[in-house]
């Protein structure tokens, strides 16, 4: 039940999608009829229907509102194409031509979604030869009218979209199917200026603002500049994009070009500290630096008495060997050969004992002279 549903649907839909009758009559001439002439119908390069005439010279079909292109095609007469706008119930009639002097080229554009200014031109020599507007829905028929065949640059133009051309060969009396697919220009950033204001300064300061765009200074340019005593103008701007004011009064001051505004705070002028008076600095004389003492004599010092007293040791050890040696065999060795000589020769010692107790005599008598 659902699929049925679901059929019918899709049944109304495509009968509704197709819901105009095209009719076409096909003539030889004026007033003849062309019967079992084949004709068909192109959209976007697509064949969607075909039929032919019957004994009326008529050919119906059931299509939806848009442009179509009705192609009639012999053996006995030339390919011909005639372009058909369908808006509701539509009835046309074509005649069959047996010659057709000149070339024509047919085709859509794809691409814009106002195809009303839309135009197709043959060129040649970057000469414009022919030039047509295409229909609403971007299909066109370029018949070149007294023009010789021959290579032509077909050229599409529509507002907003990059201009393209196609080169062709178009042969005389024959239609040859040109379709183009244009895209969209991109559209160039539109850059916003920029103004530019101080944050803040002191009063009676230069106050400078700048208007650049892109980074390329805006020259000539008036801004407006809302101040605590009223709203004025300033001077145009510089080559550099600047301009300014100064800052007389204290308070906010607005600066506005356009949609665009900056603000600048002027702060009050502050009034200079006093300044103290200078303390006197006492006068202090300075003393010398007292070089420390070096410790180089000391340790030279140490050097010396170290060196002196290890020689008066040495000294010492050395007397006190040679003290040892005469005790223990000098002295012994001469009082023993003074001994021996005595005994060899008693004389001399009684000479000498005789000399000493002349000696002392003399001693004793000169004794109590010295005393008075």
């Amino acid at each position: 039940m659902k699929n049925s549903l679901v059929i019918l649907t899709l049944i109304m839909l495509f009968a509704a999608s197709f819901a105009y009758q095209l009719s076409i009559k096909v003539t030889v001439t004026q007033d003849t009829l062309s019967v079992g002439s084949n004709v068909s119908l192109e959209t976007s390069g697509v064949e969607i229907a075909a039929g032919r005439t019957g004994d009326d010279g008529i050919v119906k079909f059931n299509v939806s509102n848009g442009s179509y292109f009705a192609i009639l095609k012999s053996t006995l007469y030339p390919k011909q194409v005639t372009l058909i706008e369908v808006n509701g119930d539509t009835a046309v009639t074509l005649t069959k031509r047996q010659q057709i002097s000149y070339a024509t080229a047919y085709g859509q554009i794809i691409g814009p979604t106002d195809f009303s200014n839309a135009t197709i031109s043959a060129m040649q020599n970057n000469r414009v030869q022919k030039k047509v507007t295409s229909d609403s829905n971007g299909y066109y028929v370029l018949s070149l009218y007294g023009l010789p065949d021959g290579a032509y640059d077909i050229v599409f133009e529509a507002p907003g979209y990059d201009k393209i051309s196609s080169h062709e060969y178009l042969p005389l009396s024959e239609f040859v199917e040109v379709n183009a697919k244009m895209s969209a220009t991109a559209v160039p950033v539109e850059l916003e200026p920029v103004l530019f204001a101080p944050a803040q300064v002191q009063q009676s300061s230069f106050v400078e603002i700048s208007l650049t765009k892109g980074g390329s200074p805006l020259v000539g340019e008036i801004v407006a500049v809302d101040t605590p005593a009223g709203k004025i103008n300033l001077p145009p701007t510089d080559s550099s994009g600047k301009a300014g004011i100064n800052a007389a009064q204290s308070g906010l001051y607005v600066f506005t070009y356009g949609k665009l505004s900056s603000s600048t705070a002027v702060l009050p002028k502050q009034a200079p500290a006093p300044v103290p008076a200078p303390t006197p600095v006492p006068t202090v004389t300075p003393q010398l630096p007292v070089p420390a003492p070096s410790q180089q004599p000391n340790e030279q010092g140490g050097s010396v008495i170290l060196a002196g007293a290890t020689l008066f040791f040495i000294l010492l050890l050395v007397g006190l060997l040679i003290l040892i040696v005469w005790v223990k065999a000098i002295a012994p060795a001469l009082a023993k050969k003074k001994h021996a000589h005595h005994e060899t020769h008693p004389e001399h010692a009684h000479s000498e004992t005789h000399k000493h107790e002349q000696h002392g005599a003399t001693h004793k008598k000169a004794a109590p002279h010295k005393k008075k």
